[in-house]
């Protein structure tokens, strides 16, 4: 068995990827997320491997065709000699989350901060479109976005804050995406959106009609019946009863259906 740090060409990726004939299925939301890494230059070798034995590709798939894809080449240790035998104990241990690289970092509530961050980036890439999410599209955040996006962000640490204290006054509130909401509107010192926040959490005081009121039995009913629909869909009542209240609509219940397109943010 031998190791060395070697540069990876497109070429190359290739003939290696030629040799893979019995790996895992590929997450191409991976590879894209690579891919895009590569492009822009922020790969950096990490000490993971590529691991080969003759003429079979053991481990690295995912690193190969992003190099592929992004028609770039990149740094990596190289192993090669490795039993066949050994393939079933390769990538055995649990990857670490987004939000664990966010608290190992220092960075406070690091998998709700790394969640917000995430549905700011699809609210704010995916509005008008078919609703997305996080794990299949080009906006998916990597590790290293998340951490400069919130390194010293005190907006988003408010965010998660903000959603905390309205889910201890009112837990079915799903957090994630109305932490990505929050977010956004901050972002531009939306003069409602406490207003928004308090009446969701409290929901005292207010009369039919009201968008707050309409969100809050929405999200009632769907705790109540354990409702599976999709985060996107979640995500979707949140901008559709946000933009209601903004605009000074009546709303007197949540008509959004599942599939429909995730709203611009008013």
């Amino acid at each position: 068995m031998k190791s060395e740090v070697i540069t990876i060409t497109p070429e190359m990726a290739k003939e290696m990827l030629g040799r893979n004939s019995h790996n895992r299925p590929i997450k191409w939301d991976i590879v894209n997320l690579y891919a895009r890494m590569m492009y822009e230059g922020r790969w950096k070798l990490n000490g993971e491997t590529i691991i080969m034995n003759g003429d079979r590709l053991l481990n690295g798939q995912k690193r190969l065709h992003a190099c592929v894809k992004a028609g770039v080449s990149f740094t990596t240790w190289v192993v090669e000699g490795v039993d066949t035998n050994a393939f079933d104990t390769i990538d055995q241990n649990e990857v670490r989350s987004r939000g664990q690289i966010l608290s190992i970092a220092g960075i406070p509530n690091g998998a709700k901060v790394a969640t917000g961050l995430q549905w700011a980036q699809i609210i704010q890439a995916a509005a008008g479109k078919k609703t997305v999410t996080a794990g299949r599209n080009s906006t998916r955040l990597s590790a290293s976005d998340l951490r400069e996006m919130a390194d010293g962000n005190d907006q988003i640490t408010n965010s998660v804050r903000s959603v905390d204290v309205a889910y201890k006054r009112f837990t079915p509130i799903v957090g994630g995406p109305l932490v990505g909401l929050h977010y956004v509107l901050s972002l531009r010192d939306e003069p409602m959106l406490q207003e928004f926040m308090s009446g969701l959490a409290e929901g005292i005081g207010l009369a039919e009609g009201d968008p707050r009121l309409a969100l809050r039995n929405r999200l009632i009913d769907r705790k109540a019946k354990r409702d599976k629909e999709s985060m996107d869909h979640v995500c979707s009542l949140y901008v559709y009863g946000w933009n209601a209240f903004k605009e000074g609509r009546k709303l007197s219940k949540m008509m959004l259906k599942a599939g429909e397109k995730l709203p611009f943010v008013a």
